[in-house]
């Protein structure tokens, strides 16, 4: 394409006023640079300097201000006069140094000064474009704590002791003092009071730890307890009072005494659902009755009224979507219904309006952005009476306590955020918020117990006692030097120690890990099980056996068929679960109980058996509590001993160690009872078998399962119940950990609590 001359004219014309804004913003930045800074001492013999050149254009005398700015550095370098100068043809040359781009002297030209350390950090651009958050601010050694002492007072802890708060303190009128708990308190009225004067000492300076607004203004408007109604009462002493224990019986006035709306945490086996009976029962004039609960409970619920409410009710059972859920209001009817089933017929069911509701296993409900959460917060917002069941209302953290709450009592925490920050360690972080810990656990714990909360364990009621023992299965029964279990702790110990991968990702390397060992664990659990117990056939107690796998449970009840030990078998894809545990619990013959640990281990009672064994952990101690206090519970004569089989060099290890530290995190808000710390541990003899014999036997038996250990139709676990986190959010880089120890060092590695290199045989 050819030019003409006008368009040449005219790119000439932009070329040179192009060139002269240049020179014009190079001139004026070194220009600004020359007069912010003050002059070093010339080491050389001075030279007059050269003012910058002006613009034609320029109508000021002044420099123009430069269309650009960058940051200057604190650094002086400004460059001494000169004494001599030569015109220079090029305009760009001025005889001053070119600056770079923080207008400073460029390295090698003799006016460049070395800057002193550390004068650029303040001006540096940032090194990472990630954000920057706030911290916490730092807590002083000295302070001065607002807490809950009762539902009538608060108390103000002073750590260490000072003077000016003590003398404070006992100015303050209706003070009295705890020498117990060596604290002050006060009634609630004096709240806003004792804070300003706090706040107005000047002699000593300390943090004050305040309680939040919506829990002072929770314990200040709070009404009296509801009195019992007589012909309710009355009505429900004539039908299961009797049959009651004096606890349950506490339990119930308690609900009455919170207008029917309660969190019922009692220990595992110690008859909550009687309870939630029983308080139903005495509102029954409220009816129709809404039990939601897991599928694998619905028949336990139902032979319960039967048993406890005999001929009083008119129970339907909600199976599947085409059943119709009765709209008739009658004070007979009692709807029994699944979390997922409410879930699909939540609008059915707020047409009906229930408004006495029963939520068993609340603590399925945690997550709040599930459907099925706000299914069931639709469901409580629009009943009067509402009836929280849960052994294990926090699985992990008390952060999971937080939806319970707002079905029960939506203002005593309004916000998230608030409660978060105070109770749960709440805190920003570049990957969002994050309320994964535990904080000021007493102050909470006496806020939900006098609020909405009532616990008892198994501390509190006499029960035979209960016993926990860990066995370390013969290494010569384990193959960890299988390809599949080796590569998938490879796989997991790299991305656990990588801290920029995704979530999903560590989810899917952890569980291959899990399945790799429950596939190598299979013969050992096996071996184990029929020398220790069924190598005879005098064995007179009765055993829990649970797993998670398919795989496990496949190979353990392929023994007992090798054995010809009469047993029954409840897993994912079980339908008559209420016959079988009812034959487990009459018939003498039947020794063994083979369970899936979701699918098995809630909402029922096996009190026939005292001996519980685990042949593989699980993410979540809520569901491992669960499972041992089917046989440990009401109704049990003898002690129960509860044994759990661990895998070296297995994932075992790693689940141990992240089991026990979420224990202790429940522990502290009074919703754990416990430990795993002081368990015993014994080691198996060692024995001769070996995996391949496994695979003899399943081959026979099951042929669709691979060489990962899963089914190639579907997947090594049980077909409904594919639970292994409590969510997804366990899977990160701070709570897994994973052990790089060849086997050739685990072998020569000490055992946990002993000192010998070689374990101790297993006394039989």
């Amino acid at each position: 394409m050819v030019l003409t001359e006008e368009q040449k004219q005219r790119i000439a014309a932009n070329r040179a006023e192009a060139i002269r804004r240049q020179q014009m913003v190079r001139a004026a930045n070194f220009a600004n640079a020359q007069q912010s800074r003050p002059s070093i001492p010339a080491m050389a013999a001075p030279r007059p300097s050269i003012p910058a050149p002006r613009p034609a254009f320029a109508t000021s005398t002044s420099a123009p201000r430069p269309l650009f700015s960058f940051p200057r550095p604190a650094v002086s370098n400004t460059r001494p006069s000169t004494s001599s100068f030569r015109p220079q043809s090029n305009p760009f040359n001025t005889g001053q140094p070119r600056p770079n781009r923080f207008g400073n002297p460029r390295p090698g030209h003799s006016s460049f000064r070395p800057p002193a350390p550390g004068s650029y950090a303040s001006n540096a651009l940032p090194r990472s474009t990630f954000p920057v958050f706030p911290s916490k601010k730092p807590k002083s050694f000295r302070t001065v704590s607002l807490s809950v002492f009762n539902s009538e007072r608060f108390m103000l802890e002073i750590k260490p002791v000072m003077q000016p708060v003590v003398e404070f303190a006992k100015s303050v009128q209706d003070r009295q003092y705890d020498s117990t708990k060596k604290c002050w308190h006060f009634p609630w009225k004096r709240y806003d009071e004792v804070k300003r004067g706090l706040k107005a000492i000047k002699d000593s300076e300390f943090d004050i730890e305040e309680l939040l607004p919506c829990v002072v203004e929770f314990f200040r408007n709070k009404k009296p307890p509801e009195q019992p109604d007589e012909n309710n009462l009355a009505n429900l002493k004539v039908t299961m009072w009797s049959t009651l224990y004096d606890y349950q019986k506490e339990g119930i006035l308690r609900g009455i005494a919170n207008n029917g709306r309660i969190l019922i945490a009692d220990e595992m086996g110690l008859g909550k659902s009687i309870q939630a009976l029983g308080l139903a029962f005495y509102y029954r004039t409220e009816w129709p009755l809404l039990i939601v609960t897991p599928s694998s409970v619905k028949g336990s619920w139902d032979q319960q009224i039967e048993k406890f409410l005999p001929n009083m009710c008119e129970v339907t059972l909600i199976e599947k979507t085409s059943d119709i859920i009765p709209t008739a209001r009658s004070t007979r009817t009692v709807v029994i219904i699944s979390h997922s089933m409410m879930m699909i017929k939540k609008d059915a069911l707020l047409k009906t309006g229930f408004y006495v509701v029963i939520f068993d296993e609340s603590h399925m409900l945690k997550e709040e952005k599930a459907k099925r959460t706000k299914a069931a917060m639709s469901l409580a917002r629009a009943a009067n009476r509402v009836i929280l069941l849960s052994g294990t209302p926090a699985i992990s953290r008390p952060a999971e306590l937080y939806t319970q709450i707002q079905m029960i009592n939506p203002k005593l925490f309004p916000k998230f955020h608030e409660f978060a920050v105070t109770y749960c360690d709440g805190r920003d972080t570049k990957f969002g918020f994050v309320a994964k810990g535990a904080a000021r656990t007493d102050e909470l714990t006496a806020i939900l117990k006098e609020s909405i909360l009532i616990r008892r364990t198994k501390e509190n009621i006499v029960l035979p006692a209960k016993r926990r023992e860990f066995i370390y299965l013969s290494e010569k029964n384990i193959n960890i030097q299988m390809k599949e279990l080796q590569d998938a702790k490879e796989q997991a110990t790299k991305l656990t120690s990588n801290r920029k991968v995704k979530k999903k990702e560590l989810h899917e390397s952890m569980m291959q890990y899990y399945s790799a060992t429950a596939l190598v664990k299979c013969s050992a659990v096996s071996s184990y099980l029929k020398n220790e117990y069924f190598k005879t056939n005098d064995f007179k107690r009765k055993m829990l056996i649970f797993a998670h796998h398919s795989v496990v449970l496949d190979a353990i009840a392929s023994m007992l068929v090798a054995s010809d030990v009469c047993h029954i078998r409840i897993d994912g894809s079980t339908k008559e679960r209420t016959s079988l545990v009812e034959e487990f619990q009459t018939n003498e013959k039947c020794k063994v109980a083979v369970l899936s640990m979701t699918a098995a281990g809630v909402g029922i009672t096996l009190t026939a058996a005292s001996l519980v064994i685990f042949a593989e952990l699980h993410w979540t101690p809520s569901t491992l509590m669960q499972a041992e206090d089917r046989a440990h519970r009401v109704g049990q004569l003898h002690p129960v001993d509860v044994h759990y089989l661990i895998a070296r060099n297995t994932v075992d290890e790693d689940m141990l160690n992240l089991i026990k530290q979420k224990m202790k995190i429940l522990t502290s808000v009074s919703l754990n009872t416990g430990s795993m710390d002081n368990a015993k541990k014994t080691y198996e003899e060692p024995g001769v078998s070996k995996i391949t014999s496994f695979f003899k036997i399943m081959n026979n038996e099951k042929e669709n399962i691979d060489d990962g250990g899963n089914e190639k139709k579907g997947n090594a676990f049980d077909d409904d119940e594919v639970i292994i986190l409590d969510d997804e959010d366990d899977w990160n880089n701070d709570e897994i950990f994973i052990e790089e120890d060849s086997s050739s060092e685990a072998k020569k590695r000490p055992s946990s609590g002993d000192t010998d290199e070689v374990p101790p045989k297993r006394s039989k």
